[in-house]
């Protein structure tokens, strides 16, 4: 009975992990490399304002991340992460 109950606290904690490190890491990696080549991306795939999107949308997923790996804010960081991820698909 109490594994079941740790599964069901620990769950949480796993998912928040691996989604605030991956959103952290690919953020960074944006920043990293510099955003003009994201931007000529945007260009090419036609998404809408991609010199602004190209600047917000890494430090989003790098500010997202961490809030999301740290369990602060979780609510309000996921609404802008789910648009950027929408985005993408």
């Amino acid at each position: 009975m109490q594994y079941k109950k740790f599964r069901q606290e620990i769950a949480p904690l796993c998912l928040r992990l691996i989604v605030g490190t991956g959103f952290m890491v690919h953020g960074w990696a944006k920043i990293s490399r510099g955003t003009i080549g994201f931007e000529k991306l945007l260009i090419q795939t036609g998404i809408p304002f991609p010199h602004l999107s190209a600047i917000l949308t890494p430090y989003v997923e790098l500010t997202g991340g961490i809030a999301i790996l740290l369990g602060a804010f979780v609510a309000i960081v996921s609404v802008p992460l789910v648009v950027i991820m929408l985005t993408a698909m």
